[in-house]
């Protein structure tokens, strides 16, 4: 039986957005721990959204893949939800 994909589902990407971490944790420290899963191209977190997702885009899908596979802790009381997310609703990265 053959199914057909889901329209809702994001198919594998180098981009990811990640859902839970505090604004208050520095841009520097972010970059560090999230680029141990390969190299970063861009890391974002909109000024404007209150959610405080991080965006990340890496270099390649493996990258990304290895990221989203991790354990979602970025330190002993901080865990994370990460997941793929599309390019294009993506906000403007600048």
């Amino acid at each position: 039986m053959v199914h057909a994909p889901l329209k809702n589902a994001i198919r594998e990407s180098r981009h990811v957005a990640v859902h839970g971490l505090p604004r208050t944790i520095p841009d520097e420290d972010l970059h560090k721990f999230f680029s141990r899963f390969g190299p970063i191209q861009q890391l974002f977190r909109s000024p404007e959204d209150l959610e405080g997702v991080l965006y990340i885009t890496y270099m390649d899908t493996r990258s990304a893949s290895v990221a989203c596979n991790s354990e979602k802790q970025f330190n002993k009381d901080t865990p994370f939800r990460i997941e793929y997310c599309n390019p294009e609703t993506l906000p403007n990265m600048q």
